[in-house]
């Protein structure tokens, strides 16, 4: 049971055989099938292809709400007196004025932004935002281990959930 279940991107697999628009069609068929509220945004995986222009484009398939338990890039909603904001991997300006930011890679300067190695992943232009905003918590992933999976800094709680502890 949750209130609340936060996904912050790489849905998509660009390794897997299976081709990049069929998977897309797959996960946004799981999404629509979840009966939970849940808060998705698109990480650099979830970008579409433009053969036209050969390049990435925004997520298209995972903006506005999906139902009305899910809700995608760009979403800004509240639930039990929170309001949320889904920022996707290609959203500027960054940031909103809301409780808690859901993003796939973490502002720079942040714990959760940095490997254990020492260097920051982190988006300086989300850390910015955070500045101008401050939200009370920024939810993210991206950093698969990052020097901690949680900082409270500046009064703002940041939180990487897909933590995975530092084999030494």
């Amino acid at each position: 049971r949750c209130d609340l279940l936060v996904i912050s991107g790489d849905l998509l697999d660009r390794d897997s055989s299976i081709l990049h628009l069929d998977q897309v069609g797959l996960v946004a068929e799981w999404l629509r099938r979840i009966d939970r509220p849940l808060s998705v945004c698109s990480a650099n995986h979830d970008l579409e292809w433009d053969r036209r222009y050969e390049c990435w484009r925004p997520a298209n398939w995972l903006r506005g709400p999906i139902t009305s338990k899910v809700w995608g890039d760009g979403d800004v909603f509240e639930l039990q007196g929170h309001r949320f904001c889904n920022i996707s991997s290609t959203t500027y300006p960054r940031g909103t004025s809301a409780d808690f930011w859901i993003v796939h890679t973490p502002p720079s300067g942040v714990a959760v932004a940095r490997e254990f190695a020492g260097e920051d992943f982190g988006d300086s232009s989300l850390a910015a935002a955070v500045s101008r905003f401050r939200p009370k918590a920024v939810l993210s992933g991206r950093v698969h281990e990052p020097a901690s999976w949680f900082e409270r800094k500046d009064g703002v709680m940041y939180l990487n959930p897909g933590y995975t502890p530092h084999a030494r």
